[in-house]
């Protein structure tokens, strides 16, 4: 026999004209001739499968026919206060032909339920779960055993009354049978589930107290640590914030694990992160946990009139933290470039007339001890003065070339003595005085002409010296005067100090486009001769990376720019100048201070954050945010309804429902959290199913005893 053929045409549509007689046709294949065990179990499930099917499709078509009976009804309630023939006529249509479909969906479904009972009421079962009236009915989990039974009881009564028509009798009184009937099947499931949430809770529990060490009966030690390590981790010494900072990190870690959730690990150094700056920046919940969707919602919903504005102020505080950590490192004491490169370029002048000196003392000791001057020979300058003026003549200064020639250096006859005052003389005052930066061939003659000097100073003078003691005092004085020229060499900071550069350029030049071995040494110098300078230095430089970071605005229209912060310290030649300059300690906070400001300022990949600055536009995302509120799908659903009276008050039920949605995103947002997701967010749903599936399970068994 043709099995196949046979089941389509006991799934098919029936016949409305010629009624099919399913019980004859089911009793018929009984009797057909036994066929191998293996086909015959291949019909049964085919059958059994059809059975389920059509018992989803008649709880499907009834929770429809359900809800368009209450509509139905309304509309006749409507008509007859406001004395309107039509309403009433179209409601009672609406009931009539809901109570039709009803009884049609009945007579098709019962052959299917009579052969496979428990399969098509398994059916009925899922239809109604998966229904998508279920989205009309409110949700969530509760705390206790109690409150899972009153929920439950809540969820399968306006289930059930929302999925089955009333076909007989009064109509409220079976609206109120079908609430008890629907209240009790989910006050069983909910509280089954409830129980069964419980025990997967506590399991989990005791996993992650064995994997993560959680001391679930000590969480504020458990806080301390956690807080502690995490600043460890950051290279900060927990007793160096503030106890404010400290105290607020402990409590929201706290309160995390007081919830049964462990703080995220980079959630917790994000906020530490920030709470551990000079001045600690507060964060939103999106910026700490970096999760795209709520670091969305909040962005979107500032800008919502009457809602973000705790939000708005968070991260207003926020700015205002980030740009008073500049302050705190030193930018509000900062002066402006011009005097503080002024400062600079005394300090240094001051700290070569000391090293100069002690070249002078060590002069004065060799000339006190063999009554003779310090000679300097010229030999060496007279060649290398012979060679500069053939190879640059007409860039020498005349006045540099005419004292130069005094000395007889051209002539081949020394002309007078050349001491180390006279050599001292020829550069300070003709030499320096007569040194332009801006004129490179000059400048480059100049250069050649001091080297040589410089070189028969600290090579030369004193060589003629007789005796062990006067040899060794010449030694001394040589070496003071190689060791000063050496360091001037080596800091064109210092070299051009001493040569009247002009402070307006001093800072970008020689600081932020320096080399870093010569800042290096000019930091040396100013740091052993001049901290006061060296500090005004450093302030200035942080006042001048305020500047470009804040776009120079004034103080109440300053936006922090993490982006202009991040030249900075992400470039490493920039960073490692700064590094010398401002030390260690400085510009690990300013790195700091960027990552902060990376968190807080980038949004996370994926995150829809509206950027078109349009109200509208922050609206629509937000909304979508809050239409899974409990409730809102009821509301929306009459609503759009249009049905006089009614749609007017499920509009404003709706308003309040998703302003207190609203809230409580806003809550979220700046509550600062640092916790993983729930651990519940999918077994919290468990006993609202449950509930339905009760309260589904209920209403189908009822119906089969009504039936008998």
């Amino acid at each position: 026999m043709d099995y196949a053929s046979q089941l389509q045409s006991y799934t098919s549509e029936p016949d409305q004209s010629q009624p099919v007689d399913y019980a004859s046709k089911l009793q018929s294949l009984a009797q057909e001739p036994e066929q191998p065990k293996q086909a015959v179990t291949q019909v049964e499930e085919k059958w059994k499968l059809a059975s389920f099917g059509a018992g989803a499709g008649y709880a499907t078509g009834r929770a429809a026919l359900a809800v368009q009976q209450i509509l139905g009804k309304g509309l006749s309630g409507i008509g007859d206060l406001t004395g309107s023939e039509t309403i009433s006529k179209a409601g009672n249509w609406l009931n009539d032909d809901a109570v039709k479909g009803a009884l049609k969906l009945e007579a098709e479904n019962k052959p299917y339920e009579e052969a496979n009972p428990k399969t098509n009421i398994g059916g009925q079962v899922t239809g109604l779960v998966l229904n998508p009236v279920n989205k009309l009915v409110p949700g969530g989990a509760a705390a206790t055993y109690t409150g899972a039974a009153l929920k439950g009881a809540a969820q399968g009564a306006v289930l059930n009354v929302l999925s089955t028509p009333v076909t007989e009798g009064d109509f409220v009184q079976g609206k109120l049978k079908q609430a008890a009937l629907g209240g009790a099947g989910g006050a069983v499931g909910g509280t089954l589930a409830h129980g069964l949430t419980s025990v997967i809770n506590r399991s989990i529990d005791k996993v992650r107290q064995s994997s993560g060490g959680l001391l679930v009966g000590d969480t504020t030690q458990h806080a301390t640590n956690s807080v502690n390590d995490t600043l460890g981790n950051l290279g900060v010494d927990p007793s160096k914030i503030s106890p404010d900072a400290y105290d607020g990190l402990r409590a929201v870690v706290k309160k995390s694990l007081d919830t049964g959730t462990p703080p995220d690990k980079e959630a917790l150094t994000r906020l530490a992160r920030a709470q551990s700056l000079p001045v600690p920046v507060p964060m939103t919940t999106g910026q700490i946990t970096r999760d795209p969707m709520q670091f969305a919602v909040e962005q979107n919903i500032k800008g919502i009139h009457g809602v973000g504005e705790p939000i708005t102020k968070v991260l207003g505080d926020q700015n205002k933290a980030l740009i008073g950590n500049l302050d705190a490192l030193g930018a509000k004491e900062g002066v402006d470039p011009i005097t503080a490169g002024q400062a600079v370029i005394d300090s240094l002048k001051a700290a070569d007339d000391k090293a100069n000196q002690a070249v002078s003392s060590a002069y004065d000791a060799y000339k006190n001890a063999t009554g003779r001057t310090l000679d300097v020979p010229l030999k060496g300058i007279a060649q290398d003065y012979a060679r500069i003026m053939e190879e640059r003549g007409p860039n020498i200064p005349p006045a540099v070339a005419k004292k130069f020639e005094s000395y007889g250096l051209l002539s081949g006859k020394q002309a007078q003595t050349f001491t180390i005052d006279d050599a001292e003389n020829l550069i300070k005052n003709y030499i320096n005085k007569n040194y332009d930066p801006m004129n490179k061939p000059a400048a480059g003659a100049l250069d050649e002409l001091k080297a040589s000097v410089q070189n028969a100073i600290s090579q030369g003078a004193g060589q003629s010296a007789e005796g062990t003691a006067a040899a060794q005092l010449a030694k001394e004085a040589r070496n003071a005067a190689r060791e000063r020229f050496q360091l001037i060499d080596n800091t064109p900071a210092l070299k051009a100090a001493i040569t009247d550069v002009q402070p307006d350029k001093f800072i970008q030049k020689y600081i932020l486009g320096g080399n870093v071995g010569e800042i290096k040494n000019m930091v040396n110098v100013l740091g052993a001769n001049d901290p006061q300078a060296l500090s005004t230095l450093q302030n200035s430089v942080m006042q001048h990376i305020k500047g470009q970071v804040t776009g120079n605005a004034t103080e109440g229209n300053a936006i922090f720019s993490q982006d202009k912060l991040k030249s900075f310290v992400r470039n490493p030649q920039m960073a490692a100048r700064l590094n010398e300059v401002l030390g260690p300690t400085k510009i690990e906070a300013l790195k700091q201070l960027h990552n902060v400001a990376e968190d807080a300022i980038y949004a996370p990949k994926a995150s829809a954050v509206n950027t078109s600055n349009t109200a509208s536009a922050a609206a629509n995302i937000v909304n979508s945010a809050l239409t899974n509120y409990p409730g809102s799908s009821l509301a929306s659903f009459l609503k759009a309804s249009k049905v006089p009276f009614v749609a007017p008050a499920a509009e404003a039920m709706q308003g309040k429902m998703q302003s207190k949605a609203a809230q409580e995103l806003v809550n979220q947002a700046i509550a600062s959290k640092v916790s993983q997701a729930p651990r519940s967010n999918y077994l919290s749903q468990l006993p609202g199913i449950a509930a339905r599936g009760g309260a589904a399970y209920a209403q189908t068994r009822t119906q089969k005893r009504g039936q008998q």
